[in-house]
């Protein structure tokens, strides 16, 4: 970081000291703030990577002009540091990276994908699932035309769309996209390439997405009629927050067939990927209340990460919940606005046994009703988790804490 932030001042100082230098100073000292942007978003500071991205187009557009083509990937990074931070500069970053880049480089240029589907994770969160699927459906044409409808670059940008549809609980989409994705995959490349382990992960976590409940985007902000629809006929959304329906045996099915082409192809398969099937694959059998077949899939991943030294163990150094369930009143009201609701918690206290359950929750800390604490209280002692590991075997956790919030309408 030091070095980098030395390297803006250096570059600074030689477009201010060096006039016979100004036509490539700017790009120069652009080019250090671009770095530094990505060094600090990678620390997590979002804002001062913000900043950086931010100096680095002022630069390139005095140099280059407001319609360069050079704008496009440092407003691209501006966006994504932003987006935690003002959803709406970043939506305007991303937008304006979209259009410099098409009437540049054409409708269908590669150079505007990361913006695209930046914009469709923001459209997402603000409930716009009609716009940010619109986006995300262009990233495929995009594919397309570059590359062919039977490619497998194509392939995977629509498996990009089929995990949209699952984190929004379209689940009956999601799995035909990824069914479409992995045809295309197979047809191309066999039944035994390494291409086909994440989408086959990706259609299994639609299977366990459905039993649970579990989605990504909340679709009671959406206007969209069709989503909605979709959402009651499959009983997700705020009436069973949390619910559980029975895992259907195909997910598991999907997941041992990643998992035996990721084990059979060791020296071409990414590390993450294979740990990452290895987890859900443990998750799955954890959810299915068979925590001693869940075992040797944690404990393989614990093996890898071990002969790994660069890659962090937090996946198994704390117990992560793989299910949680939340009484119908810590659902409800999700929709109002916050000058219509009050808000108020309940604090719960438990340990989590070395086979993933919940043992001796007891409320520590209150600031609701005395059914809300009882409501708390039997939902949370449904939920299953990962257990924590130490040296290869899972331990009980003591002492976890959950804060469950209420909103009750004013």
């Amino acid at each position: 970081m030091r070095a980098l932030i030395l390297a803006v001042i250096g570059s600074v100082l030689s477009a201010q000291g060096a006039p016979g230098d100004a036509a490539i100073a700017p790009a120069e000292t652009a080019s250090a703030y671009l770095q530094l942007g990505d060094e600090q978003l990678r620390a997590g500071d979002a804002r001062g990577a913000a900043t950086s991205y931010a100096s680095a187009v002022s630069l390139l557009e005095a140099r280059s002009g407001s319609n360069s083509t050079a704008l496009v990937a440092p407003l691209t990074s501006l966006g994504r540091a932003l987006s935690p931070i003002d959803s709406a500069s970043a939506q305007s970053a991303f937008e304006r990276a979209i259009s410099i880049s098409r009437r540049s480089s054409g409708l269908f240029n590669e150079d505007q994908i990361d913006a695209l589907r930046g914009s469709a994770t923001l459209y997402s969160i603000d409930g716009d699932f009609a716009r940010a699927l619109g986006a995300l459906e262009y990233v495929v044409r995009v594919h397309e035309r570059l590359y062919g409808p039977s490619d497998q670059r194509t392939a995977l940008a629509m498996a990009d769309v089929a995990q949209w549809h699952a984190a929004t609980g379209d689940f009956l989409d999601a799995r035909q996209r990824y069914r479409q994705a992995l045809q295309i995959i197979e047809s191309q490349a066999g039944p035994d390439s390494i291409a086909l382990v994440e989408p086959l992960a990706g259609l299994a976590d639609v299977y366990r997405r459905e039993a649970t409940g579990d989605t990504d985007y909340d679709a009671s902000r959406t206007n969209d009629m069709a989503v909605q629809t979709r959402r009651q006929l499959l009983s997700v959304g705020a009436d069973n927050y949390g619910s559980w329906r029975k895992l259907h045996p195909s997910g598991l099915r999907y997941l041992q067939r990643a998992l035996q082409i990721a084990d059979n192809n060791p020296a071409q398969i990414d590390p993450a990927i294979h740990r990452t099937v290895l987890l859900q694959t443990g998750d799955w059998l954890q959810l299915a209340r068979q925590p001693a077949n869940a075992l040797p899939y944690y404990r393989r991943t614990f093996e890898l990460k071990a002969t790994d030294p660069m890659t962090p163990r937090e996946s198994l150094q704390l117990p992560v919940p793989v299910y949680m369930s939340f009484p119908p009143a810590a659902a409800k009201h999700r929709a109002l606005p916050e000058n219509e609701i009050r808000v108020t918690f309940v604090v719960i206290e438990f340990d989590v046994t070395p086979q993933g359950y919940v043992a001796g929750p007891r409320v520590v800390e209150a600031d609701t009703s005395e059914p809300n604490k009882r409501a708390a209280l039997k939902a949370l002692a449904d939920w299953i988790y990962r257990p924590r590991f130490e040296n290869g075997a899972p331990v009980e956790t003591r002492s976890v804490r959950y804060r469950m919030s209420f909103r009750e309408q004013i």
